[in-house]
C-alpha cells in the first residue's frame, strides 16, 4: 500500500472503523501476519524520521560534533543561529587573540606565531575528536538501551514487544499512561486520552476515530490504536518533536563564558593602551619596550585551551557514568549535579519496587458468600496481569475498582458501620506498614462491596544504602508520594539515617512560603495529589535551593522538568525518561551517589583550572591536561560555582604575577642594578635575553601558581598528585632547556645561560612561598570585610615606606663611582 497524504488521513478520521481497518488491510482482532509486517517494512521502510533533510548530511554531522566542544550544539541546532553561537560562546576569544596577535607583530614574526597557533588549535582540536568518538562509542549502546521508544503491538493475534522502528501502517498498537506515540494512528478502543505536545499542552478527550500524531504523549488512560503512517510517509505539516530538556548551558559552561570574556577585556584594554602609547610615544627609543614580544603574553592571557580542558573533563566524566549504567544526553547533568542540594524521591516505583506482595492472613472478607481465594481470583481477574490493557500490578488494580476503597464502599452502597470499620481497618493496616486495595463485584447492575486486600511494597536493596551515601554527601533528602501519613512514616523509618519527620501536603501547604526553616527540617511528605510535586519543587527554588526529582511514573514529569536536574530510574514511562537529564539502566539507585560523587570531582577540578586562568601556551597545556587525572578530595557539602568569586580569585592571582614580573622586569633592564655581579655575570641583558627570561618566568610561575591553587589545602608540605607533578617537571623542563640555550624555532634568538636560570627559579620560588603564607594565614584568621581593609592599608603604607626606604638606598649606591685601581 502507498503512503497516505494528508487528504487520505483526513478521509481515515472521518470513515467507520471497519472502512478504516479494510483499506490498511488489518484486523483488530489478530493484526497484521509477521510475513505482511516484513513485507510493509520493505516497501515503507523503517518507522525513522528525519526532521531536516540537512540532518543526516556529513557536513551538519561535522559542524555539530565541531560545536559540541562548546555545548553549542543543546543551544542552538539550527544553521540560522549559528551567528548567535559565535557572539556567545568561548571561540569568539580564540579568534579574537588570533586576529589581535597577527595584527600587531611585525611581518618577520607572523610566519613562526601562526604555525604555533594553528599547531595549538590542531591540538585542541584532536584531543576533542577523539575524546568524542570514545564517548560515542560508550554511550551509543547505553542510550540505545535507555531511550529506545519501543511498541507494544498486536500481530498474529498475540501481543509483543517490538522496537518501534518496525512499525508499519496497518500495525495494531497498545498505548498506555506514559508513551510517547511511535507513529500517526488512529484510535480503536480507547477509556481516555489526553495527548499534548511538548509545546502546547493540551488536554483532550478521546473520542472514536480521534487521530495521534507521531511524538504525541498519552497522560491519561489506554487502549489500541491503528498505525496510519510510519516513517517517510509521515506528512510534515503532522510533524511533532520529542521532547528534550537541554536548552541551557550549565554552570560550568556559564563560568568559562564569563572568565573568556573577562580575559577578552583585559587584553582588549591592555593592546588597545600599548597601541596609543606606541602611537604617541614611536619617535621615543623605548629599550625597555619589546617591539614583537605581544604574541607571549596574548596567548598567556587568554584561556585558549579551556573549553578543550573543559569538553574534555566532562567527556571522561561521561565516560564514567555509562560504566555506571547512566545515560545522558548532555552534559547539563554533569555539570550542575554538584550543586545539588535537596534531592526529592517519588517514593512508589524509586525507593520501592512497585510490586506489591498481599498477605493472605490478613485480608479482611466482607461477603459471605465469597472466600479469601475467590477474592484473590476476583482482584487478579480485575487487575488483568495478562490481558493487552494492563498498566501496572499496583495502578491497574485500583483503577479498575473504582479508586481506594473508601470510595468503592460509596458506590457500592455501603453502611455507615460498614464504611467506619472500612476506615478502622485502613488505620490498623497503615500502622504495620500495609497498603490496601478493595474487591468490589457487580451483579445484575448492583455492586457488592467484597473484602480488603492488604498489601505490601518492599523497598530496593539498596534504597538504604542510597540514601545514608547522599546524606554523607551533604544532600537533603525528600521523599514525595501518594501514600498515607502512616505508611510514608514505616517507609521514611527503614530508609537509615532518614528521619520520619512526615507532614502531609495540606499542612504543607499551610505553611508560609517563606519559612524555609520548616520546609528544611522535613523528611516526606505525605497524601500528595500528582500536580501538588511540581508545587513543592517551586517552593525549594523559590528558596535558592538546587533541586533534583528522580521519578517512575508519568505524572512526575512536571517536578522533573521545575527541578535542576531530572533522573528516572530504569522501568520509568517513556516521557519520564525524555525529560530527565539522567537515565538509569540498571535496577539500582547507587549511581545516584556515584553520579553526585563523580561531578563534584569535575566542578572542583575544573574551578582550580579556572582560577588560574594566566595560562600559557603550550607548556601549562601539558600540566592542564595532567589535572584530568589528577584525584581530587571529595566535597562534603553543595559545589556550587561562584563565579565572581572565581572571577575576584583568578585576577588576584593574575595580578600578583604581574606585579612581580614587573619587578623582575625592572631589576632585568636596569643598568647595573645591584651594582654587583654574582660569578662575574651581570643580570642585566641585552633585549633577546630579557625576552627569553621574561618567557621562563611567566611559565614557571605560571606553573607554580597552577599547582598551588590545585592543590586546594594552602599548605606546603602537600603537594599534587604524579600525573600533574611529572607534567610540571617535564614541561618546565623543557621551557628551562629552551631558554638556557636558546632555539630560533620556539622565537628564543638567546640564551640566558644556567646562571640566570637558576636565579629566576630561586625568584619564583620566594614569590610562591611568600603567597602560599598570605594564603594559609588567610584561611585561618577568618578574614571578615573590615578586617581585610585595615591589614591591607597597614600593609600598603608598610610597603611604600620600604620601597621608598631601599629605593633610596639602591639608588646611593649606584651613584656612587667606582673607584679605580
Amino acid at each position: 500500500m502507498a503512503a497516505l497524504d494528508d487528504k487520505a488521513m483526513t478521509d481515515l478520521e472521518t470513515l467507520e472503523e471497519e472502512e478504516v481497518l479494510r483499506r490498511l488491510g488489518t484486523a483488530e482482532e489478530a493484526g497484521l501476519t509477521d510475513n505482511e509486517a516484513a513485507r510493509r517494512l520493505r516497501l515503507h521502510g523503517p518507522n525513522v524520521v528525519v526532521l531536516s533533510h540537512h540532518e543526516g548530511s556529513m557536513l551538519h554531522g561535522f559542524l555539530m560534533a565541531l560545536f559540541s566542544l562548546w555545548g553549542w550544539d543543546h543551544v542552538f541546532p539550527k544553521y540560522n543561529n549559528m551567528v548567535r553561537v559565535i557572539l556567545n560562546s568561548m571561540s569568539w576569544v580564540t579568534v579574537l587573540t588570533i586576529v589581535v596577535s597577527l595584527a600587531i607583530t611585525s611581518a618577520g614574526q607572523r610566519s613562526c606565531e601562526l604555525a604555533i597557533i594553528i599547531f595549538v588549535v590542531a591540538t585542541c582540536l584532536i584531543a576533542c575528536f577523539t575524546a568524542m568518538l570514545v564517548l560515542e562509542y560508550a554511550k551509543a549502546p547505553l542510550e540505545a538501551k535507555a531511550h529506545a521508544p519501543r511498541a507494544k503491538v498486536l500481530r498474529d493475534g498475540n501481543w509483543r514487544d517490538v522496537h518501534a522502528a518496525n512499525l508499519v501502517p496497518g500495525d495494531i498498537i497498545f498505548l498506555k499512561v506514559g508513551d510517547i506515540v511511535p507513529a500517526n494512528a488512529r484510535i480503536l478502543r480507547f477509556q481516555k486520552i489526553d495527548t499534548m505536545t511538548c509545546w502546547a499542552k493540551r488536554s483532550v478527550d478521546c473520542a472514536h476515530g480521534f487521530l495521534l500524531y507521531y511524538a504525541w504523549t498519552v497522560s491519561c488512560g489506554q487502549g489500541t490504536a491503528v498505525v496510519i503512517a510510519t516513517g517517510r510517509g509521515i506528512p510534515r505539516s503532522t510533524l511533532r518533536l520529542y521532547p528534550q530538556r537541554y536548552a541551557r548551558p550549565g554552570q560550568l559552561k556559564e563560568g568559562a563564558m564569563l572568565t573568556g570574556c573577562f580575559c577578552a577585556s583585559l587584553v582588549l584594554v591592555g593592546t588597545f593602551a600599548e597601541i596609543v602609547l606606541r602611537f604617541l610615544f614611536q619617535k621615543q627609543n623605548y629599550r625597555g619596550m619589546p617591539l614583537d614580544a605581544h604574541f607571549m603574553p596574548l596567548i598567556g592571557g587568554i584561556p585558549m585551551a579551556m573549553p578543550t580542558f573543559f569538553y574534555l573533563a566532562l567527556a571522561l566524566g561521561s565516560v564514567r557514568l555509562c560504566f555506571l549504567g547512566i545515560a545522558s544526553r548532555g552534559t547539563v547533568a554533569l555539570e550542575d549535579l554538584a550543586s545539588v542540594d535537596v534531592i526529592l524521591f517519588n517514593m512508589t516505583g524509586t525507593l520501592t519496587c512497585n510490586q506489591p506482595c498481599f498477605v493472605r492472613d490478613k485480608i479482611e472478607m466482607f461477603a459471605d458468600s465469597v472466600n479469601k481465594d475467590h477474592a484473590i481470583v476476583l482482584a487478579a481477574r480485575a487487575s488483568r496481569s495478562q490481558h493487552e490493557l494492563y498498566i501496572e500490578p499496583i495502578d491497574a488494580a485500583i483503577l479498575s475498582l473504582l479508586d481506594d476503597p473508601e470510595q468503592v464502599a460509596h458506590h457500592c452502597g455501603s453502611s455507615k458501620e460498614v464504611k467506619e470499620k472500612i476506615s478502622m481497618i485502613m488505620d490498623e493496616l497503615a500502622l504495620d506498614g500495609y497498603q490496601a486495595i478493595a474487591v468490589g463485584h457487580q451483579v445484575d447492575s448492583c455492586w457488592d462491596f467484597i473484602a480488603l486486600l492488604p498489601y505490601t511494597d518492599d523497598l530496593r536493596s539498596d534504597s538504604a544504602d542510597v540514601v545514608d551515601s547522599l546524606i554523607d554527601l551533604g544532600l537533603d533528602i525528600r521523599v514525595l508520594t501518594e501514600s498515607p501519613l502512616s505508611t510514608t512514616k514505616q517507609v521514611c523509618g527503614k530508609l537509615g539515617k532518614l528521619g520520619t519527620n512526615v507532614v502531609p501536603a495540606h499542612i504543607v501547604f499551610e505553611l508560609a512560603r517563606n519559612n524555609r526553616e520548616v520546609h528544611s527540617n522535613i523528611n516526606g511528605i505525605s497524601d500528595l495529589f500528582p500536580e501538588d510535586k511540581s508545587d513543592i519543587v517551586r517552593r525549594l527554588r523559590n528558596f535558592g535551593c538546587h533541586c533534583a526529582m528522580v521519578g517512575y511514573e508519568f505524572l512526575d514529569h512536571d517536578a522533573i522538568g521545575e527541578s535542576h536536574i531530572g533522573i528516572s530510574v530504569a522501568d520509568a514511562t517513556d516521557y519520564t525518561k525524555s525529560e530527565s537529564d539522567l537515565v538509569l539502566t540498571q535496577p539500582a539507585l547507587m549511581p545516584v551517589s556515584s553520579a553526585v560523587q563523580i561531578s563534584r570531582k569535575i566542578c572542583q577540578m575544573l574551578r582550580s583550572y579556572t582560577v588560574d586562568i594566566h595560562h600559557f601556551i603550550n607548556c601549562p597545556s601539558c600540566t592542564s591536561f595532567a589535572m584530568l587525572f589528577e584525584r581530587v578530595e571529595l566535597n562534603k557539602s553543595p559545589d556550587k560555582w561562584r563565579v565572581q568569586k572565581i572571577i575576584t580569585s583568578g585576577a588576584a592571582f593574575g595580578s600578583y604575577i604581574v606585579l612581580t614580573t614587573a619587578i623582575f622586569y625592572r631589576v632585568a633592564t636596569t643598568a647595573n642594578p645591584f651594582a654587583c655581579k654574582f660569578k662575574h655575570i651581570s643580570l642585566m641583558g641585552s633585549d633577546e635575553e630579557i625576552r627569553s627570561a621574561l618567557f621562563l618566568q611567566i611559565s614557571t610561575v605560571n606553573q607554580a601558581i597552577a599547582l598551588f591553587v590545585h592543590s586546594d589545602g594552602c599548605c606546603i608540605i602537600r603537594w599534587p598528585g604524579p600525573f600533574v607533578t611529572f607534567a610540571f617537571v617535564v614541561s618546565q623542563t623543557v621551557a628551562t632547556q629552551k631558554v638556557v640555550h636558546g632555539d630560533l624555532n620556539f622565537a628564543l634568538t638567546k640564551g640566558i645561560g644556567c646562571v640566570r636560570a637558576g636565579l629566576i627559579w630561586l625568584y619564583n620560588l620566594v614569590l610562591l612561598l611568600a603567597l602560599v603564607l598570605v594564603c594559609r594565614k588567610w584561611r585561618h584568621a577568618k578574614m571578615t570585610s573590615e578586617k581585610l581593609l585595615t591589614i591591607c592599608l597597614r600593609s600598603a603604607i608598610l610597603h611604600i615606606v620600604l620601597t621608598w626606604f631601599l629605593y633610596v638606598i639602591l639608588d646611593v649606591r649606584v651613584q656612587q663611582p667606582v673607584s679605580s685601581r
